[in-house]
């Protein structure tokens, strides 16, 4: 199995495509037929816990009616006020200019800002 690493953008982003699917009433089958993907994969997806494929991002988006540069610019928004890790381990370039030395951005942060969906919660049962 896996084990892949999803950023705060990507599980953003996974929590407005739920919203536009229960928005529109679109099930995951039908999404995931669209773009190409099992139920499964698309589930993973949604839920910020696989990395989302651009041009799968891309088909999600155009199926449900939004602009795929708008939907990242609204989860680049509203992360821009958070410490979040950034995607890159290494940044060679700050407002547009080449860094003499490169920045690593390893170990910041504090985890991510955004979690994971889990699915179905468990409901608590009242003892009798």
């Amino acid at each position: 199995m896996p084990n892949y690493e999803v950023s705060d953008l990507t599980r953003h982003v996974a929590s407005r495509l739920r919203g536009l699917m229960a928005q529109h009433r679109v099930t995951q089958a039908e999404l995931a037929d669209s773009v190409g993907v099992s139920q499964s994969q698309l589930s993973k997806m949604v839920r910020g816990v696989r990395p989302i494929d651009l041009d799968q991002l891309d088909g999600m988006c155009i199926a449900l009616g939004v602009d795929t540069g708008d939907l990242i610019k609204e989860a680049e928004a509203a992360l821009q006020n958070y410490d979040f890790v950034p995607n890159a381990r290494l940044i060679f370039v700050d407002d547009g200019l080449r860094l003499s030395e490169p920045i690593d951005t390893t170990g910041w942060g504090d985890g991510p800002i955004v979690l994971p969906h889990s699915g179905r919660r468990e409901r608590k049962r009242s003892e009798d």
